[in-house]
């Protein structure tokens, strides 16, 4: 073999030889050509190109419109779900605190409530009079259940006494 055999079969690979990569037209080769095709349409064919860009505009231009539209929606949107969570939290610490307050005047009314209950009781007026008259008398009927019991206590050890000497004489 040749060596320059080898050299063309390395570059080329196990596919065969490698294609020649184009160049890429620059822009004033690419302005050159779409002028060129320009110049070869006919009026009639330039008038639809110009009918079908401004078209195409339209849209793009309406396209872009509506994502803008959708876009300033969706800030619109999240703004809003933004106010409202921030709503509900205020909602809910000024709900909190709300409770507080329930649970604090409740516990003041019971209390003042107590007080008052307590002032009519020991008013020396009104109150401890009747609280007077009800300790003696409840001092009268627990005096007399103790002297009951007593009685009843003598009768029980005086029936075991005489049971006891009953079973020892025998």
């Amino acid at each position: 073999r040749p060596p320059g055999a080898q050299s063309n079969a390395s570059e080329s690979g196990p596919g065969g030889p490698k294609p020649k990569k184009r160049r890429q037209k620059s822009s004033k080769q690419r302005s050159r050509d779409k002028q060129q095709k320009q110049a070869a349409l006919t009026p009639a064919e330039m008038e639809a190109k110009k009918k079908a860009d401004a078209e195409a505009a339209l849209a793009a231009k309406k396209a872009a419109e509506e994502a803008a539209e959708a876009e300033r929606r969706r800030k619109v949107e999240a703004e809003r779900k933004a106010k409202i969570e921030a709503l509900q939290a205020a909602l809910a610490e000024r709900e909190g605190r709300i409770k507080e307050c329930v649970a604090a005047l409740q516990t003041y009314a019971s209390t003042a409530s107590g007080h008052v209950a307590s002032r009519e009781r020991l008013n020396p007026d009104t109150g401890l009079p009747t609280i007077r008259k009800q300790f003696q008398s409840t001092k009268k009927s627990l005096k007399s259940d103790l002297k009951k019991c007593t009685a009843f206590v003598k009768k029980v050890s005086i029936s075991l006494v005489c049971a006891v000497s009953t079973v020892l004489m025998s």
